[in-house]
């Protein structure tokens, strides 16, 4: 068995929301982000391009922006209504030693705060230890060498993350802006090559795969003696699966294991990377809005009102709750599914979620009326 080529994926948000939950907002360089309005007319500019964009115009993760907006008649108040973000373009370069390739980074900005995304390319080594030392490395021990407009810094990879959360603050906020509460970092991880792999066998439990991919989720050093949970509790269900394909997860980690698509082996090269940058940029959405979900289930209380939130604040709220349970399920929802999204909602963020949703008389998440539209309470 080998690993031939890895594609990893780490994203971070930075709730700022107190900000937009001001009735008087704040000055600050990016002031359209804390106003529904003004932020749908900055949607429409990025239609046009500049160093604001929407986040699909590279193409990049486009298949999950196609489903998750497509009811919205693509249209700016769709997008709106969908809470899309705004991807700022930024003068980036990251370089690392080799086995790393190529690394980019994403910088994404919402009405209640930021997130920021690294995508790594790796070559492994032919040993398959070898080549999980090395991709156990890129989040433990690997330095990275990062110019962000004309700054640079050097250091591991939440170093990288850190740096590029401050430029995008000091971009959007203003460099006065204290930072805000950043999650931890979500990761996943997506084999894009490898060999001598029996053709549709499946994973045995406890088996060095099974090993393997648990170290890539969980990004343990010592993944060959770790304990290893029942893949009946770690892998995830797969849409159209197939035999000997893995979706293995983590709390805050996915790791896949799709040898039929396989570069070498599958009809159509491409299709690894893609599921990896869907998968990437649904955990990104999914995370932020959380983060929003978060901050506003914090604020509830007997005695407190949504009259000291301004208006776009409870709208964004809002809006959240009833995307949450759009993406959480049920299947025969028209937008991007994946048991993934369900499984990071559900290991974190599920009671903050469902706090919000009962507070907009919305049904809680897992019953069966989940996405049913809702209205009412005290916002």
């Amino acid at each position: 068995m080998r690993i031939d080529e890895v594609r990893m994926s780490f994203l971070q948000v930075e709730s700022l929301a107190e900000a937009l939950r001001a009735p008087a907002p704040p000055a600050i360089p990016l002031a359209g982000l804390l106003e529904g309005a003004a932020y749908q007319q900055m949607l429409a500019n990025a239609a046009r391009g500049g160093d604001l964009t929407l986040p699909w115009n590279r193409g990049y993760g486009k298949k999950f922006w196609q489903y998750y907006v497509r009811d919205q008649s693509d249209t700016v108040k769709g997008y709106w209504r969908a809470l899309v973000p705004l991807e700022r373009q930024m003068k980036a370069s990251v370089t690392a030693a080799a086995p790393i390739g190529s690394t980019r980074l994403g910088f994404y900005l919402y009405p209640w705060g930021m997130g920021v995304a690294a995508d790594v390319a790796m070559k492994t080594p032919a040993d398959f230890k070898d080549a999980m030392r090395e991709v156990i490395k890129v989040r433990k021990t690997s330095r990275f060498e990062v110019e962000i407009d004309a700054e640079k810094r050097e250091g591991n990879l939440e170093r990288m993350l850190e740096f590029a959360r401050e430029k995008l603050r000091a971009a959007a906020y203003g460099a006065q802006t204290a930072a805000g509460q950043a999650r931890d970092v979500f990761s996943i991880v997506t084999v894009i090559d490898g060999g001598d792999v029996t053709e549709g066998q499946a994973m045995a439990e406890g088996d060095e795969l099974h090993h393997a991919l648990t170290g890539m989720a969980e990004w343990n050093s010592l993944w060959t003696a770790a304990e290893v949970k029942p893949l009946a509790e770690c892998s995830l269900k797969i849409h159209n699966a197939v035999a000997g394909h893995v979706l293995l997860a983590s709390a805050r980690g996915r790791a896949v294991w799709f040898p039929g698509h396989f570069r070498s082996v599958a009809d159509y090269p491409p299709r690894l990377l893609c599921y990896h940058h869907n998968l990437t940029m649904a955990s990104l959405q999914t995370e932020s809005l959380c983060s929003l979900a978060a901050h506003a289930a914090a604020l509830m209380n007997p005695a407190w009102t949504p009259a000291a939130n301004s208006l776009t604040y409870n709208e964004c709220a809002k809006l959240a709750a009833g995307l949450l349970g759009r993406l959480y399920g049920p299947r025969e929802l028209d937008i991007y599914r994946s048991s993934s999204l369900r499984a990071q909602i559900d290991a974190r963020y599920l009671g903050a979620v469902n706090t919000i949703r009962g507070e907009f008389k919305m049904p809680a998440l897992g019953s069966k009326e989940t996405a049913a539209p809702g209205g009412g309470g005290r916002w």
